[in-house]
């Protein structure tokens, strides 16, 4: 889990890309189900007020095998 100075800087990190907003919608992923890092973020978030987080476990591996479509950022 995340120190204080931690916790503050993504309370303030996650703020400014929901404009503040803790009530929007924000699903936390990885690599695959093998990886805990985005349930240990959801966690967090959850803990730091956001009300509306989901973990979604299969991570981007089974999104990819699912035939999901991926945007890559340009």
């Amino acid at each position: 889990m995340l120190d204080d100075a931690k916790r503050q800087a993504l309370k303030v990190l996650v703020d400014r890309l929901l404009d503040g907003d803790r009530t929007r919608r924000v699903i936390t992923f990885s690599w695959n189900a093998n990886s805990w890092y985005a349930r240990n973020l959801a966690i967090e978030l959850v803990a730091l007020g956001y009300r509306n987080v989901s973990w979604y476990r299969g991570g981007l591996e089974a999104w990819d095998v699912a035939g999901l479509p991926v945007t890559e950022l340009k």
